[in-house]
């Protein structure tokens, strides 16, 4: 038997008990908090997670990153529209394989507005190995931005110490 994550788990013993409802979860894991808002009725999940760095000085730059449906069936290729101003983690976000997997998700987005990383997306009720998935490549995806932050945090301490 395949196991779920426990977030997916809390939230599917939930949706059994109650056939539409809603679902909020703080969940503390290293550097990250999770705020997890799950909204269900009797076909689809809609799936809103804020994930805010305990240690992070500043703001992330603002933005918002969604796949562009028009272009891509256009195109046949996924291309992603991103408004507001690019950053470093803009631009990871654009290039990691972990976040273009999450933004294959329907009516999936990233946005970055001050201390939060916020992921919506919506997925079918019955697709629990998705929401599972969800949960474990955001996880990913946050100890992937802990290294580029801490590597930007470093570059910018020894420029710091150059310049004295």
């Amino acid at each position: 038997m395949n196991e779920f994550h426990k977030l997916s788990e809390l939230i599917t013993k939930e949706m059994i008990l109650f056939p539409k409802g809603n679902k909020g979860i703080i969940e503390n894991s290293e550097n990250w908090t999770l705020e997890i808002t799950a909204n269900w009725n009797s076909k689809r999940i809609d799936l809103t997670i804020k994930s805010r760095k305990s240690n992070l000085y500043s703001d992330f730059t603002k933005c918002s990153i969604k796949k562009d449906s028009l272009i891509s069936l256009i195109a046949r290729y996924n291309n992603y529209n991103l408004s507001g101003k690019k950053s470093i983690i803009s631009d990871f976000l654009l290039i990691s394989p972990l976040s273009l997997n999450l933004l294959k998700g329907e009516k999936a987005s990233f946005e970055l507005n001050g201390k939060y990383l916020i992921y919506s997306c919506r997925i079918g009720r019955q697709d629990k190995y998705s929401l599972s998935n969800i949960f474990i490549l955001i996880e990913k995806l946050t100890e992937e931005i802990d290294k580029l932050t801490d590597k930007k945090n470093v570059t910018q301490q020894s420029t710091v110490v150059i310049n004295k």
